[in-house]
């Protein structure tokens, strides 16, 4: 299944293709229109994950930022793919960030009038709004950046209806977390489409981050490697900057635990003293890593460090 991430801006997996792609490979995308009867070619930012690839190639991600940077010298493209941005919530990722003309897109008052849509095609399965979005109002109607915006829980529910979700529009959802960080789940069709309200501003917050990379197994692909038993292994803040917080199960204690990479290198081990231990990542680069409990790896869950 297809996901794509909207945020004012979109992020789009698609399967394959890896075995070709490295941060140098060319990709030239020309299209020519009215603004630009020459022909306009999209500059195009990519990232790929170090090491071997995986038989299958890396999920790919396309991410577009949506009317960026005023200063035409700088693209929007590129910061996407920064550590800042995606480059650590989607560690697993080939990351592919085009520039639209002019820094913008063919949509509502943006200043392109360019064919993007023979770019880029797929739908929109996941939505992240904030309620403090000062660009994109979360209960919708005009905005500053020249559009008229549905209310964000209206926009999921009609691209759920478009997908074939027959029921009403939900009213109350799943939370996660809290205080600033908190964020509500309304969940269509399994999964398949989902919104996820939050509250920091124009930009996403660790816990939404966190969702991103849970919601396309970011990982998983690329390892085999899924959480198992996690009732019995609670880990918090997650993300973590410094510290994380493990809780095991009593069964646990006298176990020995293993911090590893996607790449399966090992960065931390040790072993469980008691049904509460701290876990130093000061020393570890951003991105996705896992935490293994014994020799056999039955009890895996994800850590991520920002």
């Amino acid at each position: 299944m297809f996901k794509i991430l909207f945020v004012a801006l979109l992020l789009s997996p698609i399967m394959g293709l890896a075995q070709i792609l490295t941060p140098a490979t060319p990709i030239t995308i020309t299209k020519t229109w009215s603004q630009q009867p020459s022909g306009y070619t999209y500059p195009i930012s990519i990232s790929v994950p170090p090491g071997l690839v995986p038989p299958d190639g890396f999920p790919v991600c396309i991410l577009l930022h949506g009317n960026g940077s005023q200063n035409l010298g700088n693209l929007a493209g590129p910061p996407m793919i920064s550590q800042g941005q995606f480059g650590s919530t989607l560690p697993c990722h080939i990351l592919v960030a085009p520039t639209g003309y002019q820094n913008s897109w063919n949509i509502c008052a943006e200043n392109s009038d360019a064919p993007d849509l023979e770019m880029i095609h797929d739908l929109v399965n996941l939505s992240i709004s904030n309620t403090n979005d000062n660009l994109i109002p979360y209960l919708g109607g005009p905005s500053v950046v020249g559009a008229n915006f549905l209310p964000a829980e209206t926009a999921a529910f009609n691209i759920a209806t478009h997908k074939g979700h027959t029921g009403s529009i939900l009213t109350s959802g799943t939370v996660t977390g809290s205080g600033t960080t908190a964020i509500t789940e309304y969940s269509y069709l399994s999964g398949g489409v989902v919104h996820i309200k939050g509250s920091a501003g124009h930009q996403a917050n660790g816990t939404q981050k966190a969702y991103i990379t849970n919601y396309f197994s970011d990982c998983d692909a690329v390892t085999g490697v899924e959480e198992k038993d996690l009732p019995k292994i609670k880990v918090y803040p997650n993300p973590a900057t410094k510290l994380v917080n493990v809780t095991f199960d009593s069964s646990l204690v006298g176990s020995d635990y293993t911090v590893y990479d996607h790449m399966g290198r090992t960065h931390l081990f040790g072993k469980i003293n008691s049904e509460n231990i701290n876990i130093d990542l000061t020393g570890l680069s951003k991105g996705i890593y896992f935490l293994s409990i014994g020799v056999d790896s039955k009890h895996v869950t994800k850590i991520m460090k920002e």
